[in-house]
């Protein structure tokens, strides 16, 4: 089964920058319902994003799911810091899967009740009998078939409810992050998401999205960086340094890198997302693909890109290993490589 989306936020660690300052990142956010970036609320890595005290109903960001599909599984981290009590009304704040058509489901913290709740297509549909503690991070999982209806809801990896739901028919493109109240009444935001995963069916429990970045050149090396002599120092950072890049403009130029090894005890890899930003300063039509280096294999991403002239985020998703053709193995994350090619 395929991942389709991870997001750990780490990509943004500028704590207290609205999600919508990151131009270009895939994330459709803004509004009333803003998101802001928090680097002492995430369960791991350097960041997690949070809600913010003037949220109003309905979705505050959403990002594109790399395909499609009518099956899904999704997984996430929640935490609830503090809410607002004086509502009697239930105002979920949590996080869901939107159909192509419109629809979406749900998996939110009710305030009211201190409970996890499921929404499909705007209905509640359960509510845990469990009260579950703020402050903690929990991990909240969803099965569902698109085709039939047939859904099941974990809560840190054990089953809570199943059932069938009135959702038929439908395939789901999107992921999103839903506020259904102002949340707390610190602009810094009161609850948390961290650890997001998006499959086409299979349920991974609870998982880690590890970012690395690179650490050393390797003998491709045709990219020229914008100051010194090594081109990833000027690609390791995170936000993207304006002033820090590599550029070409010669066709077939490649630069690839050697990664830092993941910090965290890896026991299995469900895919590896290499993800880049560029952007091009000339007028005329410029295209760059990305690269994995796993032995003596080459990976790329799905179809070259044109880059606009306004920095934009890129994702590429490998769910298997280029040299094996099966699942990925910690080893083979960790002697893999990354890099950009110009191909137009």
């Amino acid at each position: 089964m395929a991942l389709l989306q991870a997001e750990g936020w780490d990509l943004f660690p500028t704590n207290g920058a609205t999600l919508a300052s990151f131009t270009g990142s895939g994330w459709n956010s803004g509004g009333t319902n803003e998101l802001i970036i928090s680097t002492s609320q995430q369960r791991n890595g350097s960041a997690c994003v949070g809600l913010t005290s003037s949220n109003a109903f309905g979705f505050g960001a959403n990002l594109n799911l790399e395909s499609a599909s009518g099956t899904i599984a999704f997984g996430f981290a929640h935490k609830m810091i503090s809410h607002q009590s004086s509502s009697t009304s239930r105002r979920p704040a949590g996080l869901g899967v939107l159909a192509t058509t419109g629809e979406s489901i749900i998996l939110s913290y009710d305030k009211d009740v201190d409970k996890f709740t499921l929404w499909i297509d705007g209905v509640l549909i359960f509510t845990t009998t469990a009260f579950y503690t703020l402050g903690i991070y929990y991990f909240l999982e969803l099965t569902y078939n698109g085709g039939t209806g047939a859904y099941e809801m974990f809560v840190d990896g054990a089953s809570v409810t199943s059932g069938t739901g009135s959702l038929t028919g439908v395939s789901f493109d999107r992921i999103g992050i839903y506020s259904g109240q102002g949340p707390g009444n610190s602009s810094s935001g009161q609850v948390f998401f961290d650890d997001i995963y998006v499959s086409d069916g299979t349920r991974y429990g609870d998982i880690v999205v590890e970012y690395t970045f690179p650490d050393t050149d390797t003998v491709n090396a045709d990219w020229t960086p914008a100051s010194g002599v090594d081109g990833f120092a000027m690609v390791d950072n995170a936000p993207p340094n304006p002033v820090q890049y590599i550029e070409t403009s010669t066709i077939n130029d490649i630069s690839d890198f050697d990664v830092a090894n993941p910090s965290a005890t890896v026991f299995q890899v469900f895919g590896v997302m290499v993800t880049s930003v560029a952007l091009r300063t000339g007028a005329s039509v410029e295209e760059f693909n990305t690269r994995l280096i796993s032995g003596a294999s080459v990976g790329a991403g799905a179809t070259n890109v044109a880059p606009q002239t306004t920095a934009a985020y890129r994702r590429d998703i490998f769910d298997t290993d280029p040299d094996t053709g099966i699942a990925w193995t910690p080893a083979g994350v960790n002697g893999l490589q990354v890099g950009v090619e110009k191909t137009t």
